[in-house]
């Protein structure tokens, strides 16, 4: 099984018109060190949740201080609500915060302005394709709050998100979304709504003078979390704030879905792919180390905006027990950089396989990869260009099979553009 592992670096490089190593866009999704920057759509979300207000300084001064981080602040700010009902309150609208921050950016900047049209596609087209041909299957696991990834799957493959269960129905490709979705939302127990309808800023106002009354059930639904409709139980955001240290309660997402993650997807993993992701949520790593207790050696491939960056968060992938590697070279057994490859920003690539004459990037790869056909292995599997057969013993002699991989290096060309 392939895992294919997203963070916030592959929705802020999502529009492949627009990369961000050369067009600078106020409006990009945020990183997690954005998400409380001084912008105009922000700060009329504040204005909207006015008991976020005492949170914004702290977090800007995290965001841009190199000694701490914003997810630290947040563990900091959670710890303090565990003894003061200000706090907790100002938590909540923290929560509320985010959702609009996330939902209405990313609306902006993939529906509004690139109408549509994301990396997102390809990489799920192609995915798709792979996965019909009867080569693997794929879990997309995303720590993102926004939907590009659900919108991409709807456009290529007709999947529909219409109920939560969707999300994991069809084992050859699932969604988990561990920090919860801005089409999520969880019901409460406890409180009913005494209208229907209203605005956004009346219903979450209204909710927030009563958090401390609200318990939530485990119940989760794909739709709109302000919806009030007259005597029935009020939904919240199903967000998880950015902190440091989460544990599985700390997770937003429903039981179902975590149960599948760790009993079904995990200890089947023999692929990475890697985008967008610094890899420094340790709950992640306390869920990958009980599913896979010895250290996986698996082909792994790192994609982030450039080979620096890629080869620090390769040795982060290694401390943390994902394969072994050698920064820059490539074989089926060892972990595989490809820093900045097309979902973020062009680099040069040599390699007998992936040379095109010159600059490439992870579309134009896909796009050819997973058109290519490989020789035939002794059992009668093939390998692929994109992904090589999982047993390199038993390579085929003809020239043209892929089961191991060339060693390839990769680097950044600063003065050539896409």
């Amino acid at each position: 099984m392939l895992l294919v592992i997203l963070g916030a670096g592959a929705s802020y490089d999502s529009d492949p018109a627009r990369p961000a190593s050369t067009v600078a866009a106020a409006n990009r999704p945020p990183l997690a060190s954005e998400l409380f920057a001084n912008r105009f759509l922000f700060g009329q979300t504040i204005d909207r949740y006015p008991p976020v207000r005492p949170l914004v300084p702290r977090l800007r001064a995290a965001a841009t201080d190199s000694s701490v981080s914003l997810e630290h602040e947040f563990e900091r700010i959670a710890s303090e609500a565990r003894d003061r009902i200000a706090v907790r309150r100002q938590l909540a609208a923290a929560r509320y915060y985010l959702h609009d921050v996330v939902e209405q950016s990313t609306h902006q900047w993939a529906l509004d302005e690139a109408h549509g049209v994301t990396n997102h596609h390809l990489l799920v087209d192609r995915l798709g394709e792979w996965i019909d041909s009867g080569a693997g299957r794929v879990c997309y696991l995303t720590f993102n709050y926004d939907t590009l990834l659900e919108t991409a799957c709807y456009d290529s493959l007709g999947m529909d998100f219409s109920d939560i269960g969707s999300y994991v129905r069809d084992d050859r490709l699932r969604i988990i979304k561990l920090h919860g979705s801005v089409n999520w939302r969880r019901i409460s127990t406890n409180v009913a709504a005494s209208w229907t309808g209203g605005s956004r800023e009346d219903n979450s106002r209204w909710l927030l003078d009563r958090f401390v009354d609200i318990e939530l059930s485990g119940d989760y639904e794909v739709g709109d979390p302000y919806e009030f409709s007259h005597g029935r139980l009020v939904p919240v955001p199903a967000i998880a704030v950015p902190t440091e240290r989460k544990t599985e309660a700390d997770f937003d997402l429903p039981t179902e879905h975590l149960r599948i993650l760790r009993d079904e997807v995990l200890p089947q993993v023999s692929r990475v792919l890697v985008i967008g992701w610094k890899g420094r949520e340790s709950h992640w790593w306390d869920l990958w180390r009980g599913a896979r207790p010895t250290v996986a050696r698996m082909p792994v491939e790192v994609v982030d905006a450039n080979v620096d960056t890629a080869q620090t968060v390769a040795a982060t992938l290694q401390r943390a027990g994902i394969g072994r590697c050698r920064p820059g070279l490539t074989d089926g057994r060892l972990l595989r950089i490809y820093g900045a490859t097309g979902l973020l920003c062009p680099v040069v690539m040599k390699a007998p396989r992936f040379q095109r004459g010159g600059l490439v990037s992870l579309h134009r790869w896909l796009a050819s990869a997973t058109a290519s056909r490989a020789a035939p292995c002794r059992d009668g599997r093939s390998g692929s260009a994109f992904w090589p057969c999982p047993e390199p013993s038993r390579r085929a002699s003809a020239p043209t099979c892929f089961c191991r991989p060339p060693r390839a290096r990769v680097w950044q060309d600063t003065a050539c553009r896409d």
